[in-house]
């Protein structure tokens, strides 16, 4: 259920920061203005007056189920579903995702399900086949490293230009009030996940925040393309740490950080607010190594079934043994 909690926060997150280039990929703003002025047309006295409900003046309420839905609250209800059961591990890695069942499961037509695959695979959690179609992607450990470092690059350039382009104090008062909250939940953190899970949508935000005081609209698409994967998100790793005694530990070192960040910002500090934050996201690969030492902390991690771990040598080197030998699970035993 704690998983599922930050699974869902998670999925939902993406699309509500991107809601406008998704509608512009789907055609919807075009509807959507063709609708206000067939409203406000029908206000005016240009248009045929609107049904009502006998007896109450109110406009009919049509009831639809998920298949007669508009294509854009099926695309995005799908969207979200689907991402869930990415990160929730229902797909394995190379999966094959065969449309007609999916559809289904969905319960949504193929037409805002391909729009939906198209997006997934735009974000790298689906890979596209050679022949047609998509698979489930799989990740490895450096792909994660990867991610870490350019999420960090991007925030880094974000503090910077924060710094450069602070007119006046006031700006910080939200960012501000964002870390006073972490701070209440510092001094009454409990134990188990309920704190970290309280945490995650208040790291979220200062996060977002961060990105805002940089007033760069290209900035923010180049993080919100990053972050799409939920490894490298600043909150990928944090409830693998819910079972651990460090827990609250690690919090509040990610709270000095950000208030580092913040005076370096309200400073006008532009070198040093750069390394503060890449620095930063750097506490992203101290928890992916605790995850690397003790893999049960993995059912944690959203998307965890989607990354591909390095097998140790020693059991490479039996595996081509057995292959050789023909030993039975071999592939040549079986051709015998």
């Amino acid at each position: 259920m704690q998983t599922a909690a930050v699974v869902a926060f998670l999925a939902a997150d993406t699309p509500n920061r991107c809601a406008a280039r998704y509608e512009n990929l789907c055609g919807l703003a075009v509807q959507r203005r063709r609708a206000k002025r067939a409203r406000e047309g029908a206000e005016r006295g240009l248009g045929p007056p609107r049904a009502t409900e006998p007896g109450t003046g109110a406009e009919p309420r049509l009831k639809m189920d998920s298949r007669t839905q508009p294509l854009e609250s099926q695309t995005l209800r799908a969207l979200l579903q689907m991402r869930e059961l990415l990160l929730r591990g229902e797909f394995r890695p190379g999966e094959r995702l065969r449309e007609i069942p999916l559809a289904a499961r969905l319960e949504v037509s193929r037409t805002p399900l391909r729009l939906v695959l198209d997006r997934l695979e735009q974000e790298g959690l689906l890979a596209a086949r050679p022949t047609g179609g998509f698979v489930a992607s799989e990740f490895s450990v450096q792909d994660i490293h990867d991610g870490i470092e350019i999420r960090g690059m991007l925030e880094g350039t974000a503090a910077r230009l924060a710094a450069e382009r602070l007119e006046q104090q006031a700006e910080l008062d939200e960012i501000r009030s964002c870390l006073s909250r972490i701070d209440r939940l510092l001094q009454r953190w409990g134990a188990g996940s309920d704190s970290l899970l309280k945490y995650i949508p208040l790291n979220e935000r200062f996060h977002g925040l961060l990105i805002g005081l940089a007033k760069s609209p290209m900035l923010r698409r180049a993080i919100d393309r990053a972050v799409t994967l939920p490894f490298a998100s600043p909150s990928a790793f944090i409830l693998a740490h819910a079972e651990q005694k460090e827990g609250q530990e690690v919090v509040t070192i990610s709270q000095m950080h950000h208030r580092a960040i913040v005076d370096a910002i309200a400073n006008r500090e532009t070198t040093r607010a750069e390394a503060l934050a890449r620095e930063h996201s750097r506490l992203a690969r101290t928890s992916l190594e605790m995850v690397l030492r003790d893999k049960r902390l993995l059912t944690q991690v959203p998307g965890g079934s989607l990354i591909r771990f390095p097998e140790p040598a020693g059991a490479a080197a039996r595996s081509d043994v057995i292959k050789a030998s023909g030993q039975p699970g071999s592939n040549s035993r079986r051709a015998r």
